[in-house]
């Protein structure tokens, strides 16, 4: 007859800009000494400096800054809040669901989830060469997930127990600026793992295994920053245990292939590792 057990959650959260004190932009974004002679830090304080006027020193033999107070003009391309971190929000909502059965010759589960957040990137913009006015960073993210375990328990023909596993899922990770998707990857996956594991014999216990898994990995919008990948995988693998007395050994081998095709701006190319 077996029982039945079974399990569900859900989540939502709404969180507003986080409220912080003083500024939300470091103090040496506004100090010229600190950033006059460092490109990488004016570029991730978002800010433009007025012409430095540089001296060669002849004690140091280098190139100094004699830029004038009056003419030290900073100019903060992303402004940041006082008291408020801008765009720190973030909503969030997570529904799990599960079910099994389980008997004394073996039990079968499913469960589904899923979850989606969406959130923006904090003190910083989107701004380039061609692109010179800030834009806010917005990502939205999504993965629904479907789960089936099931077990078997035999006890005959040398077999102890049967593990099977099946895993489906889809994700969907956008990054949005101005309203449109700047980048975006979306991913199928498959997934079935068996584990056969025998009865112990002469203080020998170990499972035999096999897996196979397939994932694609699409990109798009209008910058994506990585090509599209199908992936597809399938192993076998063998591990075992000896015990006797105090001593125990174990060991195992295993055995994966791993195949993949990279589309990038068009061209295929094929791979195997």
């Amino acid at each position: 007859r077996g029982a039945w057990a079974w399990h569900a959650d859900a989540l939502y959260r709404d969180r507003s800009d986080v409220r912080i004190p003083g500024r939300s932009k470091s103090e040496t974004c506004s100090r010229w000494s600190d950033l006059v002679s460092d490109l990488k830090m004016q570029a991730l304080c978002q800010i433009s400096l007025s012409d430095p006027i540089w001296v060669m020193d002849p004690v140091t033999n280098r190139y100094v800054d004699r830029t004038p107070l009056a003419d030290q003009i900073i100019t903060d391309l992303n402004p940041g809040q006082d008291g408020r971190l801008a765009h720190s929000g973030q909503t969030t909502t997570s529904i799990t669901f599960g079910a099994s059965h389980i008997g004394a010759k073996g039990y079968i589960g499913t469960s589904i989830q899923y979850y989606a957040s969406d959130y923006g990137v904090p003190g910083f913009a989107y701004m380039t060469d061609r692109h010179p006015r800030p834009s806010p960073i917005d990502l939205e993210v999504a993965l629904t997930r479907y789960d089936v375990r099931a077990g078997i328990y035999p006890r005959a023909l040398g077999l102890d127990r049967i593990d099977i596993r099946l895993m489906h899922s889809r994700s969907d990770d956008r990054e949005i600026i101005d309203g449109a998707d700047h980048t975006r990857l979306t991913t199928k996956a498959d997934d079935v793992r068996i584990d056969i594991a025998h009865i112990p014999w002469g203080g020998l216990t170990g499972v035999l295994g096999l897996q196979a898994s397939a994932r694609d990995l699409t990109a798009g919008g209008r910058q994506p920053y990585l090509p599209t990948v199908s992936t597809s995988e399938d192993a076998v693998f063998w591990a075992e245990q000896f015990a006797w007395r105090g001593l125990t050994l174990k060991g195992g081998l295993r055995h994966d292939r791993i195949d993949y095709v990279v589309n990038q701006d068009g061209h295929d190319d094929d791979g195997d590792h």
